[in-house]
């Protein structure tokens, strides 16, 4: 089996996670923010509305999250950071996220988990998501 490097994109709109799976290793870890300048300046700039650098502490265009997601995935992806991705959100989230999605990022999506599981403990992700892990 060729190595490659997969991403499980947890969101909820609001919060998002981030775990990396790499093949043939069967296990996740956590992106974190203080690994990655550009997942810090997403988590900013969704928890605050302000775009970094921003110099007068405003959004100038009145972004949503999936849209900022959006972009930062398009980014990585071309950072050679993920080759495909699985998505899990609530449905209508899930939905909302694919159509920010750029028609070349949407076909690196492995799969798609229509459930909410942020707040669930990693072996319990790993769980869930092992079929797509795969």
């Amino acid at each position: 089996m060729t190595a490659s490097t997969n991403w499980a994109v947890l969101t909820d709109g609001r919060y998002i996670r981030i775990f990396v799976h790499q093949n043939p290793v069967h296990s996740l870890h956590t992106l974190k923010a203080d690994d990655s300048k550009d997942l810090a300046d997403l988590c900013y700039q969704v928890v605050t509305g302000v775009p970094v650098g921003s110099k007068n502490g405003t959004r100038s265009r009145n972004k949503s999250n999936m849209e900022l997601l959006a972009k930062f995935l398009h980014k990585q992806y071309y950072d050679a950071q993920y080759q495909k991705l699985i998505l899990v959100a609530p449905q209508v989230t899930l939905m909302e996220l694919k159509g920010c999605l750029s028609k070349e990022i949407k076909q690196h999506i492995k799969s798609e988990v229509a459930e909410d599981l942020l707040a669930s403990s990693l072996d319990d992700i790993e769980n869930k998501l092992s079929n797509c892990l795969n």
